[in-house]
């Protein structure tokens, strides 16, 4: 992957979780509000708001504008790598959410209760659809953190 492109991405990948952050942050404040907020982009990705989510969503977003600030190696592959962890860790952490979700409608459903089961909503947040951009960037990142510590003797 050449440098320009990886700044691209990054640029990319940072400006989304920045701007999406605050959508969560203002979804929280609408919520407490007792206001509706955004709750999806084009009635296909759904969008959260709660405190958690802002947080994360803010920490992927600060570290990899770093990732793109910093010009030493070292700093910009070690912004990169936590952010990529941090990004498909709250991807793999609300797909889990969705399937518990899932199963505990469909055993609902078993005892007769009236339940929509709700996995495609699930799959479609717009966190779970952001991991899967940060996959490539934590393979490179762990490929060019091992460059990056390997002794040469």
């Amino acid at each position: 992957m050449s440098k320009s492109w990886l700044r691209l991405a990054l640029i990319a990948s940072s400006t989304i979780y920045l701007a999406y952050s605050a959508v969560a942050l203002y979804n929280w404040l609408m919520d407490l509000a007792g206001l509706e907020g955004l709750t999806s982009i084009l009635n296909t990705v759904t969008l959260s708001g709660d405190p958690g989510s802002f947080i994360a969503l803010l920490t992927v977003g600060l570290l990899f504008t770093g990732s793109v600030y910093y010009v030493d190696d070292y700093k910009s592959t070690s912004c990169l790598l936590v952010g990529s962890a941090i990004a498909v860790a709250l991807s793999a952490i609300n797909l889990l959410v969705g399937v518990a979700l899932t199963c505990d409608e469909a055993i609902l459903a078993t005892l007769g209760e009236a339940t929509s089961i709700s996995l495609a909503s699930e799959l479609t947040r717009l966190e779970v659809l952001l991991g899967v951009i940060g996959i490539p960037l934590l393979l490179y990142a762990i490929r060019r953190a091992r460059s990056l510590t390997r002794l040469e003797v």
